[in-house]
């Protein structure tokens, strides 16, 4: 009986809903209360202005998604009585304001002109915004002993990498595995190419790396033995990845490394790379056998980011071959202002929490605040 009545309850609440909002959409209501097209168009508006954007190349759904979303985070701020000080809000107001004054290069009452929106209803926007970060923050707070006990990786530090990886299901090993020189050797689109000419079901993913602890354990091998490209073999699929390394910017970063180059023509000097290193280098500067030339604190601008995106750290060695020239390039030294990398990897690990946390929580609240989606 109790449950009867709860539905005719809405049902009624949406018949209201939709007399009183006639000449606008209902798009869905969170605890019986209704968010409509007005509410959508103002926070378009809102966005718009913020982030001085053209609405009208994005998907209408994700401005949906949003304002569904900030609606949950302020239904959950009214029944857990959360109000932030005012004196944060004020702060967070002013300073967005001088954000978009510089923008645009206009005073903000200009910038409000001419974007149609008045002060109250972006101070609204603003405000749902404002109260969304503050709510977000209280449970990463809770995550932060976890996001710095992960185990820190210097490359992390020093590139941004990007990983492109194919899987496809196990009965087709044989026909990857033939290919897997050649797919090393092999650009994506390349792959993706003879994949579909030899007729092999595959699904293709991108992403960003923020964290190796979270990845399967032979693909973080391969990343940190410099393994740019690679197939790998599992029970149930079979992986094919290349891995994209972006160097950093403004950390200060400069690579200490040694050009080598065999003064005696029958030396191999592929086969001498695993005799070389950082710590017998001064007796292959002395040998007669090789001419070494040292490049110390080189800022990594000037330097090719072919070569040197496969050295990531101490030891690391590769071989160059030219028409002209055959040498090896060691690297011993890298220097960088950790502080402001280990800041970049940091603010990196909460976005992406950030976004993980408001997911889960948009994911909870819909079903214990109600919602009737309408749209």
């Amino acid at each position: 009986m109790q449950a009867n009545l709860s539905k005719i309850i809405i049902f009624i609440n949406l018949i209201i809903c939709n007399s009183l909002y006639s000449n606008e959409e209902l798009l869905f209501t969170i605890n019986n209360i209704p968010s409509t097209s007005i509410d959508l168009n103002q926070r378009i508006t809102y966005l718009k202005t913020i982030n001085n954007i053209d609405p009208s190349n994005i998907d209408n759904k994700i401005f949906i998604n949003d304002l569904l979303s900030i609606k949950l985070f302020d239904e959950f701020a009214k029944k857990k009585k959360f109000n932030p000080p005012d004196d944060q809000f004020n702060n967070f107001y002013k300073n967005n304001i001088k954000i978009l004054e510089k923008k645009y290069n206009l005073e903000f009452t200009k910038i409000l002109n001419i974007n149609d929106i008045s002060e109250n209803i972006f101070k609204k926007n603003i405000y749902y915004d404002f109260q969304r970060k503050k709510i977000v923050e209280i449970y990463i707070r809770e995550k932060l002993e976890e996001i710095n006990s992960m185990n820190k990786y210097d490359i992390l530090d020093i590139y941004d990498l990007e990983f492109t990886y194919i899987i496809s299901p196990p009965n087709f090993k044989d026909k990857i595995l033939l290919k897997k020189n050649d797919f090393n050797n092999m650009d994506i689109n390349e792959i993706i190419i003879n994949l579909d000419k030899n007729k092999i079901s595959y699904d293709l993913y991108k992403k960003k790396l923020i964290e190796l602890n979270t990845i399967d354990g032979d693909i973080k091998e391969k990343i940190l033995n410099n393994k740019n490209q690679f197939v790998i073999e599992k029970n149930n699929y079979i992986l094919i990845g290349k891995i994209q390394k972006i160097l950093k910017k403004d950390i200060d970063l400069k690579f200490s490394f040694y050009q080598i180059i065999s003064n005696d023509k029958s030396i191999n000097l592929k086969q001498q790379m695993s005799l070389i290193n950082c710590n017998n280098i001064e007796t292959i500067i002395k040998s007669s056998q090789y001419k070494v030339k040292i490049f110390e604190s080189v800022d990594v601008q000037k330097l090719n980011l072919n070569v040197f995106s496969n050295l990531n750290k101490k030891n690391d060695i590769i071989e160059i071959k030219t028409n002209d020239n055959e040498y090896l390039v060691l690297l011993c030294t890298i220097n960088y202002n950790q502080k402001l990398a280990e800041n970049i990897v940091f603010d990196e690990k909460i976005n992406k929490l950030s976004k993980q946390i408001e997911a889960e929580f948009i994911k909870n609240k819909k079903i214990e605040y109600n919602v009737e989606i309408n749209y």
